[in-house]
């Protein structure tokens, strides 16, 4: 490599860590002058601006995820599920090993973009990567396949939608944790005696989650999902569109779509001037963190009631994701302001520390699951599970809403879905297909058994 590619790769490299550390939020050239302490006209020798840079970080991000595909994934396109699923989550943990900051690379910019400009987040990646991504989904629908006795093609290809969008959101999500700290906070690197041994063991727990979920061979019990979809969905209120220009975000939004939700056209829906409203949005982040903490308080005192309704842990936690996704249901305008606030790349809100543990107080019986060894989860215990569950929700939302299909029988049929691939995984899901009478349709209580 000459000198010339090293300092581009370290641009490269740099621009990813710096640009990560403010998820994407600053992505000013200036930033990452200073962390270099070169000047910012030296930048300009390797890359014409800024969009020259994040077009070389596209490739970059995608050119690696190809690289470590190739070496965990091999040539043989006859393998089965295990193998596959094996190959994709060892695929998802070399690649962000790679980079960390690739995971907020993805999240806060690419997954921004399609959820934004209402695509397919399938097309939002870099070409290369895109054609390995969709290499990948071809192996898992013909190991699927061949699990149900079907030749691929024999069927809809909507058939294996789900587990196939299941299977590559659990891989993602249950690698990135390997980078996180038992709080759900990023970590630079695994380093250190042993660090080969532990990515080798959450290697093999990516794989148990895609497989066979939180909750597979466990022998927990499903319980009454029909009960549950009966009580939880409901609407707990909202309070975030009570401010006055949030309302007339949501109205914009709602007019005009998000990519033509401008600031000239929220101030004019306000009568205001264009600089008053970016004065109010800069003084924005403090009263915004006490929205989203009076919203975040009226949504689990809806679920503490709903909660207490049922005494399986699992039921309660379906009723967290049919309750979320109830609520999105009857307000989407909510879903809608905090995305555009998201797009705005407003200062990062989080939630505070004393929040974080009252909290954790109403799902103490996930822990309680996880300790008597009915439910599987990482070294971020029953935090890593329900954010899961909720990052899931968000995103089945997302798919719903870009679609138009937001009745009450489609979510719930596409909650009931996810949560039974999230609890007993890819494998139950294909045990599930191979007869009528094996189908989950009516809420019946089941339980659970490996690769059944």
């Amino acid at each position: 490599m000459t000198q010339r590619q090293q300092k581009h790769a370290r641009i490269l490299q740099t621009a990813f860590q710096v640009w990560g550390e403010s998820h994407f939020v600053n992505t000013s050239l200036a930033s990452i002058a200073e962390r270099l302490e070169v000047s910012k006209t030296a930048l300009y020798r390797y890359f014409a601006g800024k969009d020259e840079l994040i077009a070389a970080m596209q490739r970059q991000f995608g050119l690696d995820y190809c690289a470590a595909a190739a070496a965990e994934m091999g040539d043989d396109d006859d393998i089965g599920l295990e193998r596959v699923v094996g190959g994709v989550s060892r695929t998802m943990l070399r690649f962000l090993e790679r980079e960390p900051a690739y995971l907020t690379f993805f999240s806060e910019y690419l997954l921004r973009r399609s959820i934004m400009e209402d695509g397919c987040l399938l097309e939002t990646l870099p070409e290369e990567m895109r054609a390995t991504v969709e290499h990948q989904a071809r192996l898992l629908k013909r190991a699927i396949a061949h699990e149900l006795g079907h030749e691929l093609g024999d069927e809809p290809e909507d058939r294996y939608d789900a587990m196939l969008r299941y299977a590559f959101l659990s891989a993602i999500y249950w690698s990135a944790l390997y980078f996180m700290t038992p709080d759900m906070r990023p970590r630079r690197r695994v380093e250190g005696n042993g660090s080969a041994r532990r990515f080798d063991r959450h290697a093999r727990l990516v794989s148990e989650m895609v497989l066979h979920g939180v909750a597979g061979g466990l022998a927990t019990e499903i319980g009454n999902l029909t009960a549950v979809e009966e009580t939880a969905w409901r609407n707990p209120g909202t309070v975030l569109t009570e401010d006055r220009v949030l309302a007339a975000v949501e109205a914009v939004v709602a007019g005009f779509g998000f990519g033509e939700a401008t600031i000239e056209r929220i101030a004019d829906h306000l009568g205001i001037s264009k600089s008053s409203l970016y004065f109010h949005f800069k003084n924005k982040n403090e009263m915004f963190s006490e929205l989203l903490a009076r919203e975040n308080e009226l949504f689990l005192s809806e679920y503490r009631q709903v909660r207490d309704s049922f005494t399986q842990p699992s039921e309660r936690l379906y009723a967290y994701l049919v309750l979320q996704t109830a609520f999105f249901a009857h307000n989407p305008g909510v879903f809608k302001v905090v995305n555009w606030l998201w797009s705005q790349q407003l200062e990062t809100v989080e939630l505070p520390e004393d929040r974080v543990v009252s909290i954790g107080a109403e799902f103490t019986y996930l822990q309680d699951e996880i300790s008597a060894g009915r439910l599987r989860a990482g070294e971020d215990g029953w935090l890593g599970v329900l954010v899961f569950f909720h990052i899931a929700g968000v995103m089945l939302f997302a798919q719903h809403l870009q679609d138009g299909i937001l009745t009450r029988e489609s979510l719930t049929e596409s909650a009931r879905t996810l949560f039974l691939l999230g609890t007993h995984g890819v494998r139950a899901g294909v045990s599930r297909r191979q007869g009528p009478d094996q189908e989950t349709t009516s809420g019946d209580t089941i339980s659970s058994e490996k690769g059944a």
